[in-house]
């Protein structure tokens, strides 16, 4: 049992902590730099027309809640990938230091359907992780190009009312495309961090 647990935690040392380490270097600090440039565009936003701020605001901020939603979903699954590769290598690991008694018992057939059992594990925790993933990613396309849709017909009625004009609805669509590739990014981002905080 002891050298069970030895194993396991050897195989999240040697596994677990190069994703931790990811994060914590790149998706860390991709994190920040998205949020301080949004903050900036914000600002940004106000200037021009606070009336198109506050309607972008609102299509957009309902999106923030699928953030933390996927981020939990992804940290139980990471959690579960763990486990069971943690639980795939202590097989392994015990069969290969066992290897006389598992040949004098002539139950390698049974080791290797044990291994193959976690596998398939592993693989359907995976699965499962990339078509949230693919879910995820899709949401935030359409309420990428769902926003500026909206923004074209809202920008459209400002514009009749004589409040917006062409080159400041110009202006605002350039710091939106970017605001919307930055807020993607950072949505991404915390689901991936949570997801690294199932794996801690």
């Amino acid at each position: 049992m002891i050298l069970f647990y030895l194993s396991d935690v050897v195989s999240r040392l040697s596994a677990d902590t190069a994703k931790i380490e990811n994060a914590l270097s790149t998706q860390v600090s991709l994190l920040v730099k998205s949020a301080v440039y949004n903050i900036v565009v914000l600002v940004m936003f106000f200037y021009i027309s606070w009336k198109m701020t506050l309607f972008t605001l609102g299509v957009m901020l309902p999106t923030m809640l699928f953030g933390p939603i996927y981020g939990r979903f992804m940290r139980d699954i990471n959690r579960k990938i763990s486990d069971g590769k943690a639980r795939a290598s202590n097989i392994a690991e015990e069969a290969f230091s066992n290897i006389r008694t598992v040949k004098a018992f002539a139950t390698e057939d049974v080791e290797c359907v044990a291994y193959s059992k976690e596998n398939d594990y592993v693989f359907a925790q995976a699965r499962r992780a990339a078509i949230c993933y693919g879910g995820f990613q899709f949401m935030m396309t359409f309420v990428m190009f769902g926003s500026l849709d909206a923004l074209i017909y809202f920008a459209a009625y400002l514009n009749q009312e004589g409040s917006l004009s062409i080159g400041d609805f110009t202006s605002f669509q350039f710091y939106m495309f970017s605001f919307l590739l930055n807020f993607m990014m950072v949505a991404s981002v915390v689901g991936e961090v949570m997801g690294i905080m199932g794996t801690s």
